[in-house]
């Protein structure tokens, strides 16, 4: 004689035919995927019934049969009329699962129907019916109390009392039910009597330190039927309406099963003590249907709590160089917790900016909030996103206590600069040289993808934070209004100017040295120098002529050079200046200088009269006047005020778009230089085929020399 089985469809107990010593195992029947912990109907040889789980690597384990125990006869005898229709429900359940072939089927079928006796018809009627109701799917708000996720009546032919029910709750593809930080995203979980609304079990909660995606309810509490009793029991949760992390509830579908326990765990109890065997149960419909759930309805504004942020010191504007595996720090804020609770930031939206024009998106590789010096989450810019808006997920989240702020910084790792060739002269969606770009927390965007549920116009005017209330649990909003960051140029490389000590700071008549200094680039690669300007002032008394540079100690030969006024566009070389006036020193070609480069000097011829007189030479420095482009062709002889018209002198612009009459943008060649973008880089004027790689001062570190000398 057989004791079989009922199959309890995703159990994560399978419902085993017999202790684990009566059983044997025999081949798969199946290698489609399945979920690790199902169990599902298989047949064994002699077309009984048996169970196979799926294993963690996602395909089912071997069949597990009953062992043959032959009666008087040589033929097992067929498992009883009442387990047929037990073992053919639980068969049905499978749906779109994994079941056994048709053959198989009717195998199982001619085994049950031939072998009936009279010994096993006595259990053919159920003692216990758990009919659940025809699963529903449903969309669901965030927020809602007393969801229903799974209903069945539950009838009796006998008095039992029901000791123990398991439940299942899961959320599917990427849903959880508990947040990394342990916070449970379903409470007030229990069985109730949907006809009179009495609670039959529970309340339970969830384990926060248990999984997040999945948990089993075990329900404990005793419940009396008599016979010829039914319950209409439903298994109900509150849903809780904010995310820790943006994207573990909302949009996520969620389902409940009813899970049996091995034998010979206790389950259900008669009225004389004895407990029900797994074949005195029938069960349908054990799976509840699928709720989606979604944000909820937008929140008023509450007054619990508040949140300011402001600016706390964004960094200075510079020159920040693309390719590299560094992060730049690119803004800082403060955000105060200024209501009656503590306050945790989950969620940043960061925005980028450009002050000259086209999508920047493309200039960064990664962006990320840090908190005291460590990042919390980073993410990538997508570039078709016309809000230029990315979210970071705050690992952990940033708690500020009530009445106290936290910092919070934007930083960014920056793409390898394209040259014009590989953008095909395009500027937008390239990361090209010369492109000034920010991060600010989003600002002026629908808030936190809230525009399909709520009216948009509630948030105008918040910044992109995500935070809540650690008592209440109330979305908490932060104003527009902190300071905007500082605008980053991005480059390919960069030169790094260095003032230099005079050899010597007496003025003497001859020729004298009035300027020094280092001109060196950054380790990503070498840079161009075309010229650089200054302004001399002096004494009436003091006179300068035959003005002449030097790189290191040795002068450069003169026709790799000029020295210009660049008012009145006089050559300085041979030329005296009787006044105050601003010089462009300029190279014929270029002058490539790489790593720590080169040690430069302008010297003069000094004649003066008397003593008391001095001369004084400093950088001249346009930014941030500076017009753009900032990045764009070599021009020369060109009228630019205060500049001459001049062979010698050379400014930027750029004649992307316009005619050959002139250039779109315009701007004066204090300091004129590249970081050798373009393929090719050359050294010429755009009238005649020159590159769009040549920059001014904008950012170039140190443009602040002043040297003085005096007798």
């Amino acid at each position: 004689m057989f004791v079989s089985c009922i199959l309890v469809l995703f159990g994560i107990f399978a419902i085993g035919c017999g202790g684990e010593g009566d059983t044997y195992n025999t081949y798969v029947e199946s290698n489609e995927k399945c979920i690790p912990g199902q169990s599902f109907g298989c047949v064994c040889p002699g077309g009984i019934t048996g169970y196979q789980v799926c294993n963690d690597f996602e395909t089912y384990d071997t069949c597990r049969c009953q062992k043959p125990e032959p009666d008087a006869g040589t033929t097992p005898e067929a498992s009883p009329e009442g387990d047929a229709e037990v073992d053919a429900q639980a068969e049905a359940d499978t749906d779109a699962q994994v079941t056994p072939d048709a053959d198989a089927d009717a195998e199982v079928e001619a085994g049950e129907d031939s072998g009936t006796d009279a010994g096993n018809d006595a259990n053919t009627d159920p003692i216990l019916t758990i009919q659940g109701d025809i699963p529903e799917n449903q969309t669901v708000a965030a927020g809602t109390v007393g969801q229903i996720f799974h209903s069945a009546t539950f009838c009796t032919s006998q008095n039992i009392e029901v000791q123990e029910l398991d439940y299942k709750l899961l959320g599917q593809m990427g849903g959880d039910v508990v947040a990394n930080d342990g916070t449970p995203y379903f409470t007030n979980i229990k069985l109730i009597d949907l006809d009179f609304g009495n609670t039959l079990m529970g309340p339970m909660e969830l384990d926060s330190n248990g999984l997040t995606g999945a948990q089993n309810i075990h329900f404990t509490d005793s419940l009396i039927m008599n016979a010829g009793e039914c319950k209409h029991i439903a298994f109900v949760a509150s849903i809780e309406d904010q995310e820790v992390t943006p994207g573990d509830l909302y949009g996520h579908e969620y389902q409940v099963y009813l899970n049996f326990p091995l034998e010979p765990y206790g389950l259900v109890t008669l009225a004389d003590g004895t407990e029900l065997k797994h074949d005195e149960i029938s069960l349908t419909n054990h799976v509840g249907g699928e709720i989606t759930i979604v944000a909820p309805d937008c929140p008023p504004y509450h007054a619990q709590s508040s949140l300011t942020v402001t600016e706390d010191g964004h960094p200075s504007s510079t020159i920040v160089i693309g390719g590299k595996d560094v992060w730049v720090p690119m803004a800082r804020y403060q955000a105060c917790a200024q209501g009656n609770e503590d306050v945790k930031l989950s969620q940043i939206g960061v925005q980028w900016r450009t002050q000259n024009g086209g999508m920047s998106a493309e200039s960064f590789s990664l962006v990320g909030v840090a908190h005291e010096g460590s990042i919390l989450g980073t993410a990538q810019f997508n570039n078709n996103d016309p809000y230029g808006l990315v979210d970071v997920d705050l690992s952990n989240g940033i708690t500020i206590a009530k009445g106290d702020c936290q910092s919070i910084e934007l930083w960014a790792k920056f793409a390898p600069v394209v040259s014009s060739t590989q953008a095909g002269g395009e500027w937008s969606h390239y990361a090209r040289s010369g492109k000034s770009v920010s991060l600010r927390i989003g600002e002026s965007v629908p808030f936190y993808g809230t525009d399909a549920y709520c009216n948009t116009a509630d948030y105008a005017g918040k910044l992109f934070v995500h935070a809540r209330g650690l008592t209440t649990g109330e979305k908490i909003f932060a104003d527009e209004g902190a300071a905007q960051p500082s605008f980053m140029t991005v480059r390919k490389s960069k030169p790094i100017v260095t003032p230099q000590q005079l050899t010597s700071t007496v003025l003497s008549s001859g020729e004298q040295e009035i300027a020094r200094w280092q001109v060196g680039a950054d380790s990503n690669g070498a840079i161009a120098m075309k010229q650089t300007t200054f302004i001399v002032t002096k004494s009436a008394n003091v006179s300068l002529s035959h003005f002449r540079l030097y790189r290191g100690s040795v002068q450069l030969p003169a026709n790799e050079y000029w020295i210009t006024d660049s008012v009145s566009g006089a050559d300085l070389s041979a030329g005296t200046i009787n006044d105050a006036a601003t010089i462009a020193v300029s190279f014929v070609g270029e002058d490539v200088v790489s790593n720590n480069g080169n040690l430069y000097s302008l010297r003069a011829t000094v004649g003066y009269i008397g003593s008391g007189n001095n001369v004084s030479v400093q950088f001249k420095a346009d930014f941030p006047a500076v017009a753009n482009p900032i990045t764009g062709y070599l021009l020369n002889n060109d009228s630019y005020a205060p500049y001459a018209a001049s062979p010698h002198l050379f400014n930027v612009g750029d004649y992307s778009g316009c005619n050959s009459s002139g250039p779109c943008g315009h701007s004066l060649g204090t300091f004129v230089w590249s970081d050798e973008s373009n393929i090719p880089h050359i050294a010429t004027t755009q009238e005649l085929g020159g590159s769009r790689d040549w920059a001014v001062d904008q950012h170039v570190e140190v443009l602040s020399g002043h040297w003085n000398k005096s007798n």
